[in-house]
């Protein structure tokens, strides 16, 4: 499976659970909470999040991851709201992958899971925010 369909997957599993959209996602995917390619990630989420972190895919995550970080420097918190959402839901996705699955990630990757688990408390957020301005600099 691609990255991309493998990531919409659980991405359409959260979003049913929970109702949150993710509109970074969406507008980057070019999807819809009721369209694109979907695999059903409740029938064997294990092996989805294995394959999201397979060496290839791992490191189409922490470049996203990467990249989306990027997308905040220089601009101001307000204007961060959209990918601050990506990252939380990127810090979901990793959590659940080490500590659900037992799934090894690139070290930087885990310690934004355990740094910003709280990404929900508009504190964090702007500590998440706060700490990327400050490695751009």
């Amino acid at each position: 499976m691609i990255f991309n369909e493998l990531l919409w997957s659980i991405y359409r599993s959260c979003f049913a659970k929970r109702g949150l959209m993710v509109s970074w996602m969406e507008d980057e995917y070019e999807f819809s909470a009721s369209g694109g390619r979907f695999i059903d990630c409740d029938k064997d989420e294990q092996g989805i999040y294995k394959s999201l972190f397979s060496i290839e895919n791992q490191r189409k995550f922490y470049s996203l991851y990467s990249r989306i970080q990027d997308e905040m420097v220089g601009i101001s918190y307000s204007e961060c709201e959209k990918i601050i959402d990506m990252l939380a839901f990127m810090q979901e996705v990793l959590a659940t992958a080490i500590w659900k699955h037992n799934i090894k990630v690139e070290m930087e990757m885990e310690n934004f899971a355990r740094d910003f688990d709280r990404l929900d408390v508009v504190a964090e957020r702007i500590r998440l925010y706060e700490s990327v301005q400050k490695k751009s600099v």
